[in-house]
């Protein structure tokens, strides 16, 4: 490798091997890595050469740099929150959760610092300091998906000049699985005389015989549910919002779907809505007809918040073990995949992408290894025990199979 010799310019260099002139120029910075980026080049006959190219360039690197400016981190999430919402990208409650973010752990440690100034050495400070006040690795990688999605938009925007994010060394979490139900647990629970006479026992046991997400049972319209055909109809989805309750389409594309239900789901409903009938004419004046299918005392909507809150109240009063409402839609799912449904199917019911579930629920999904292994016999000539299946031998199709499960 041959040795290169300064010279009286900045930047400029000579190769003592060849005698030729070279210079190095900073070009700015790589907007994936973080890491600056330098512009080498040799083979001027003069130093003066190499000094007039390299001032060149780095007049024309000047240019393409981000003019520094004032605003704050906490400005730069701010007006990226507000930006992602109008531009459809994010739900209100999406917002509302980042903004809750900013206000309890940037905004005090690093918000009043120009944007353009945050460093790695910021970031892995702000960790540091949330650990240790006992904040879960869990949270702390949301912050730091916040703070890195706003720089990667503003980079691209040309607002910065360099997304400190890459460089930051956020604590690895493992993903933690969901507290769920046995099928016995499930029984304990519903069989129990205070969650029997509760007036949201069918809204639970529907969320928990369909996988379906809160949000969705709370936004249902009876125009939605099929009880001839047994299908309901996903297409709404209920988010609270800074203490207002907003009603838009489910969570992803995948969400909106018909899901089956099984006979006692259905002899439920039917009864859920002959006593709401009821109520409504004991109501009278008092009643706001929405066409809902669990609504409110008045016919209104729910808040999906209060929701989670007399679920929690009845768990309690049951003994069983503690799991949010959400946690209904994982026991749906653990028991629908510990039963050998597949996985496309499970999917399916839930409005789920069928890799995100593969990998989240794989614990519940049927073994299948011993059948593989089953396989190496046919080196030696041996055939594995095979399960030969009529054409038409009367087993229920996928979702069909998956209805069953649904009732006790």
């Amino acid at each position: 490798m041959s040795q290169r010799k300064r010279t009286r310019y900045p930047g400029v260099f000579q190769d003592e091997k060849t005698g030729e002139y070279g210079y190095v120029v900073r070009e700015g910075v790589d907007p994936n890595t973080g890491k600056v980026r330098w512009r080498r080049r040799c083979g001027f006959e003069r130093a003066a050469d190499a000094r007039d190219e390299r001032e060149k360039m780095a007049r024309s690197a000047r240019k393409r740099r981000v003019a520094p400016k004032r605003v704050t981190v906490a400005e730069l999430l701010e007006t990226d929150a507000e930006t992602q919402h109008r531009l459809g990208k994010w739900r209100g409650s999406t917002k509302d959760v980042y903004r809750r973010m900013l206000d309890q752990y940037v905004r005090g440690a690093i918000g009043r610092l120009r944007a353009q100034d945050l460093s790695a050495g910021h970031l892995d400070r702000l960790y540091g300091d949330m650990l240790a006040d006992g904040q879960s690795p869990a949270t702390v990688q949301l912050v730091h998906a916040m703070i890195s999605g706003a720089y990667k938009r503003a980079l691209k925007r040309g607002e910065v000049s360099a997304n400190p994010c890459p460089l930051a060394t956020p604590p690895s979490i493992q993903q933690a699985e969901t507290a769920s139900w046995t099928l016995d647990e499930a029984r304990t629970f519903f069989s129990h005389p205070d969650v029997r006479a509760h007036p949201d026992v069918v809204l639970f046991r529907l969320l928990w015989a369909t996988g379906m997400r809160r949000g969705e049972a709370v936004a249902l319209l009876w125009e939605d549910v099929d009880l001839e055909a047994a299908v309901i109809v996903v297409r709404r989805n209920a988010t609270a919002v800074g203490g207002e309750v907003l009603v838009g389409e489910p969570k992803t594309a995948r969400s909106k779907r018909r899901v089956k239900i099984g006979p006692d789901t259905v002899r439920q409903l039917r009864v859920h809505r002959a006593r709401q009938d009821e109520h409504r004419l004991a109501m009278g004046s008092g009643w706001r007809e929405h066409g809902l299918v669990f609504p409110a005392v008045g016919g209104t909507l729910q808040n999906p918040t209060t929701v989670s809150s007399r679920f929690a109240t009845l768990v309690a009063k049951a003994g069983v073990r503690r799991i949010s409402l959400h946690g209904l839609r994982h026991a749906a799912a653990t028991l629908m995949l510990e039963r050998g449904l597949p996985v496309h199917s499970v999917a399916s019911r839930l409005g789920h992408d069928p890799a995100v579930l593969l990998r989240r629920y794989s614990h519940a999904v049927v073994d299948s290894q011993d059948a593989a292994a089953q396989l190496e016999t046919l080196l030696d000539g041996d055939q594995p025990a095979l399960r030969v299946v009529a054409a038409d031998d009367g087993q229920p199709d996928d979702f069909e199979a998956v209805e069953n499960l649904a009732d006790f």
